[in-house]
């Protein structure tokens, strides 16, 4: 698979996610300039792997989820995890209708859903 680093609005956008998440997870913050990801297999909704040296790693915690609505009113829900070593895992992208994201949401934009 092809690795590349964050685009601008990628990193803002996760930026947003991170510092509206649990004060515990503030530390990522430093690691999305150095940070690789892939581009997930999810016909352009945006969804990230992020790139890892450990083979064992594995999904770990729910770091933050969000709704926002696309540019062509469609509604997008996603999702930023972490893995079982406390690192960025992957953001998973959702658009309701399967289409591609058209653009990446402001802050104000962007509704961030109670965890459990």
């Amino acid at each position: 698979m092809k690795t590349r680093k964050l685009r601008t609005q990628e990193k803002e956008f996760i930026s947003i996610m991170i510092n509206g998440a649990s004060q515990k997870w503030s530390y990522l913050l430093k690691l999305i300039d150095i940070i690789d990801v892939e581009e997930m297999n999810d016909g352009g909704m945006g969804s990230l792997k992020f790139v890892s040296d450990d083979d064992d790693r594995q999904l770990g915690e729910l770091i933050a989820e969000v709704d926002f609505v696309d540019s062509d009113d469609i509604p997008v829900s996603v999702v930023l995890n972490s893995d079982n070593s406390g690192k960025l895992f992957e953001l998973d992208v959702w658009k309701v209708n399967f289409d591609a994201l058209i653009s990446w949401p402001s802050k104000e934009h962007v509704v961030f859903r109670e965890s459990n």
